[in-house]
């Protein structure tokens, strides 16, 4: 009894080993016919089909379901359906986003089968026949009261272009369609256009400025989200005394944001320096404050620029840089007092040589000789004595003439009749 019982227990479990076995190395059947469509310039329907293998014990099974992997540029996504469609955005405004990549199997919807493996993977591609090219440079968007004004520097001046704009996150399965461009400019080598502002409407628009630009041409397409801010602030400067007042031009959003207008100038040939202004929109009667105020160096070129910005919890818009504005004129400096003090010491030092030089060669008209009083009182008090001793003296220093050469002298007579007479 007791050998009968025990094999009966073997019997059971190795049965139920069996079944659980079976249950674990069976694999579901892959899915068939995948494949795609493209229903817009930007989404793709991809379908398959799938055939429940004839078993009794897998039709009791729990409902199948199907994973589907989209692998793109950006970090893959993993969808669990119960139909055998689906519909995904293809193309982003992620530069290298221009094909999809499908993986799908097949798997029980709920684990009641003990470890049963899911299908092997099926893949697809898909692609558009058009590539994906760079058709404009430097492309710029600013914020208006009516819209959006767009400009941008095509590649090729001479392709055809065709822009148009969406919302990025528009819901795949809506086929929205695009927005074109209209008012076309073109200033230079920049060309532009104007939208209006999209129908999900201006206030969410400057909450969340997710706007997509679509270009089209004959030798393909470019899809990107483009960089939108408000215009430049036009600067205005004003001389007050010893100081420039400096005002800006109010941002044409109006919203209750708080703005910080970034000022960079600079003065002479001194190294560009920056500062911040912060102003509330609100205010629409902007005064002069001292945060507008700088001190002004009359000889120096001043070279500005500004752009604007939000602060706070508001959206990050940043304007592009100003044009530089100038105000004044580097001026020579005065060299007069150098020149003088330099100058004069030199002058003075040539002058002080020169009266050296002429009083030296010049000392005896300059300063004469001083005959001695003392001889005076001397000559009285002798009285004739001295003189008579001069007197037996022989004169000194008399001048003496020199005797003068006297030629002989011949005298001829002339009588009456006018002969002459020789001379006696």
């Amino acid at each position: 009894m007791t050998m009968t019982t025990g094999l009966f227990a073997a019997l059971t479990l190795s049965a139920m080993l069996t079944v659980s076995r079976s249950d674990a190395e069976y694999q579901l059947p892959p899915p068939t016919n995948l494949s795609y469509v493209w229903i817009n310039k930007f989404a793709v329907k991809i379908s398959w089909d799938w055939e429940r293998p004839g078993i009794e014990s897998l039709a009791e099974k729990s409902k199948i379901s199907y994973e589907l992997v989209v692998e793109q540029p950006y970090p893959k996504k993993i969808e669990l359906l119960d139909s055998k469609s689906h519909v995904e955005h293809c193309i982003t405004e992620n530069g290298d986003s221009d094909h999809c990549k499908f993986t799908v199997h097949a798997k029980f919807h709920e684990e009641t089968c003990n470890g049963c493996n899911h299908s092997t993977d099926v893949t697809e591609t898909a692609r558009r026949e058009e590539p994906r090219v760079e058709l404009v440079k430097d492309f710029k968007c600013l914020y208006t009261t009516e819209g959006f004004n767009c400009s941008w520097i095509p590649v090729d001046p001479y392709l055809n272009l065709e822009l148009s704009y969406r919302a990025c996150a528009s819901d795949p399965n809506n086929n929205e369609s695009l927005k074109p461009c209209n008012r076309p400019y073109s200033t230079g080598e920049r060309k532009g256009c104007y939208w209006s502002w999209p129908s999900l409407g201006r206030a969410q628009v400057l909450d969340d400025p997710d706007i997509c630009i679509y270009i089209e041409s004959e030798i393909g397409w470019h899809y990107f989200k483009p960089i939108i801010g408000p215009a430049s602030p036009v600067l205005t400067i004003t001389e007050d005394h010893n100081h420039l007042k400096l005002t800006w031009s109010s941002p044409e959003i109006q919203n209750n944001c708080i703005w910080i207008y970034e000022l960079c100038y600079r003065e002479c040939d001194k190294s560009e320096q920056c500062r911040n202004h912060t102003h509330e929109l609100s205010d629409q009667n902007e005064t002069l404050s001292p945060q507008n105020e700088m001190l002004y160096n009359r000889d120096c070129r001043y070279e500005f620029r500004s752009r604007l910005k939000t602060s706070g919890n508001c959206p990050k818009l940043v304007s592009d840089w100003s044009e530089i504005v100038t105000h004044g004129a580097n001026k020579t400096p005065d060299q007069t007092l150098p020149l003088v003090a330099i100058i004069i010491p030199i002058i003075l030092f040539v002058c002080i040589l020169l009266a050296c030089y002429c009083f030296r060669r010049h000392s005896d008209i300059i300063c004469p000789n001083i005959p001695d009083p003392s001889a005076i009182f001397k000559e009285m008090v002798n009285g004739n004595r001295e003189h008579n001793k001069a007197e037996q003296k022989p004169f000194e220093n008399v001048y003496t003439p020199m005797p003068e050469d006297v030629e002989s002298c011949k005298v001829t007579l002339i009588n009456q009749s006018g002969a002459l007479q020789p001379n006696s």
